[in-house]
């Protein structure tokens, strides 16, 4: 006997069953009440034994958790029902390696966050299961021993399948449920996904769907509050790490609590006086700014060899004007949608406020720009050494594509773009130095934007991205000269140099990361460590 017809004749003797025991026991004499207490009675138990045989039951909710009175409850009140939903993708990429990302509202964030926080208190809660909702990054910049790095991308969830109870004054219970979607991508190339659904409903017999609406409206409130007071006063990196996003756009942008050792008080180059005049005046004369019609903006170029000081110069400059940094790659971005896209981002991560981060809260960071591709070098360079064309060598068998990309390397930045426009849709249109300078001092004013951008090659680059009113301030992060190690030397020893022995050393030759290599070897013997500066040698 197969398991339906086992689950009817149960049902069928327990019906009769009952019948006969309720005519012979609650008999009233009445036959209008006798019929409303047998049809009572039997659709209760018919309906408790089918949960009891059902297969789409979870058994431990059908036997060790089911509720008699919420049934009891469901036939004769009415039930107020608010469900959120979210859902979590987990996949493997290209290099084996899992990714996790998640897509939850607001609501249903701050519903989750008061039954998490509730745990300890609510005795209906009795399990629950850790829960990843997104892969950590690191960052460059990070601070990676503070806590503050990953903060909510391991989190609990209740994982029980039996109700409880979310808010005693409304009467409000909530139940979670998870499901998973099959697994899809592409096998072929070792691509594969998973989607867990997640379902939070929240129901009450006793409180309207209004006063429900409304109280989660509040919760809601007080959560993004919250979250708002938490990041008050802290800094954060914002890297670009793709372009492309499954659920949110947020998901190109890695967040870094920013937190550095680093400031101008620590920091060593020639000019520093001059430049930091010119950032206070920019920063403490908007007005004169507006007056005079001149853009409200400043553009750094930080340009030397490696291990002079280009990234300490980028710290201290963000904790000098308590901005946030971003970081955007130009060998990520590709068109010319991305680059408008990603340039005019003002959000960066769920938790801000929209519109919180805009140009006169964060420094706008490309660095090495010259290694992120040739359409920021020079482009008479360029132009000199691209090849000729031969049109008396042209017949039938000539590519055409080569003989185009010939002549749109020979021809002006215009005219590169309008062939291109013909040759390939608006939004995919590559991106050109125009489109970056016109990103800089277009028509669209960016006002109060600080710019920074940092070359190994700074002589390389097109002399319109350089320019003044794009790059205000031109910072030669060179070797150290002999007064800049006087000035280091002070610094870590609180002790002036002796003029003869620093004579000695070699202008230009050791690196400001050097010298504090140097020092970290004789923190505690100031004459070791001006032997060996005298030595004239780089460190191994």
């Amino acid at each position: 006997m197969d398991s339906i017809s086992f689950m009817d004749t149960i049902q069928r003797v327990t019906n009769d069953s009952i019948r006969m025991s309720i005519f012979d026991k609650l008999k009233t004499g009445n036959p209008i009440c006798d019929t409303i207490i047998t049809t009572f009675v039997l659709t209760s138990m018919s309906y408790f034994v089918k949960i009891l045989y059902d297969k789409s039951y979870d058994k431990e909710f059908k036997i060790k958790h089911f509720n008699l009175l919420e049934t009891l409850k469901y036939w004769f009140y009415k039930k107020n029902v608010i469900t959120m939903a979210g859902k979590k993708c987990s996949s493997i990429n290209y290099h084996c390696a899992p990714v996790v990302s998640s897509a939850f509202g607001e609501r249903f964030k701050a519903v989750w966050n008061k039954i998490i926080n509730n745990i300890d208190t609510n005795p209906s809660i009795y399990e629950i299961k850790d829960f990843l909702t997104f892969t950590p990054n690191n960052n460059y910049y990070a601070n990676t021993g503070d806590d503050n790095n990953n903060n909510d991308d391991d989190v609990f969830i209740v994982s029980q399948s039996t109700p409880f109870l979310f808010n005693k004054e409304l009467r409000i219970f909530a139940q979670t449920k998870i499901f998973s979607e099959d697994q899809t991508g592409d096998k072929e190339k070792g691509i594969t996904s998973k989607i867990d659904n997640i379902e939070i409903i929240l129901y009450s017999y006793e409180s309207s769907l209004s006063a429900m609406k409304d109280y989660i409206d509040e919760l809601t409130r007080k959560y993004l509050t919250d979250i708002e007071r938490n990041r008050n006063n802290k800094q954060f990196i914002y890297t670009l790490i793709k372009t492309k996003f499954e659920e949110s756009r947020f998901e190109c942008w890695k967040e870094s609590y920013f937190d550095t050792t680093r400031s101008f008080n620590n920091i060593f180059f020639e000019r520093k006086k001059e430049v930091l005049e010119k950032l206070d005046f920019f920063l403490q004369n908007k007005e004169w700014y507006y007056k005079k019609g001149i853009p409200y903006t400043i553009g750094f170029g930080l340009h030397g060899p490696p291990g002079t000081g280009k990234t300490s110069f980028i710290k201290s400059l963000a904790k000098y004007t308590n901005r946030h940094i971003i970081v955007l790659s130009l060998k990520l971005i590709k068109t010319t949608r991305q680059l408008q896209t990603f340039f005019y981002e003002d959000r960066y991560n769920e938790n801000n406020k929209k519109g919180g981060i805009g140009f006169s809260n964060k420094i706008i960071v490309i660095e090495d720009i010259d290694a992120q591709g040739d359409i920021v070098l020079d482009r008479s360079k360029k132009k000199a050494n691209v090849p000729s064309i031969d049109f008396t060598k042209i017949n039938e068998k000539t590519n055409v594509g080569d003989v185009i990309k010939t002549i749109m390397e020979n021809e002006k930045e215009e005219d590169k773009k309008m062939i291109s426009s013909v040759m390939k849709p608006q939004d995919d249109e590559p991106i050109t130095l125009d489109d970056i300078l016109n990103l800089w001092d277009g028509i669209e004013e960016t006002s109060g934007r600080i710019l920074v951008i940092s070359s190994n090659h700074y002589n390389e680059l097109d002399p319109a991205l350089t320019r003044p009113g794009r790059i205000d301030v031109s910072v030669e992060m060179n070797n150290a000269s002999r007064e800049i190690i006087a000035e280091m030397y002070y610094h870590l020893y609180e002790k002036r140099i002796n003029a003869k022995h620093l004579n000695k050393v070699e202008q230009y030759f050791y690196s400001p990361a050097e010298i504090i290599n140097l020092y970290l070897m004789y923190k505690n013997d100031e004459n070791a460590f001006i032997e060996r500066l005298r030595m004239n040698k780089k460190l191994q």
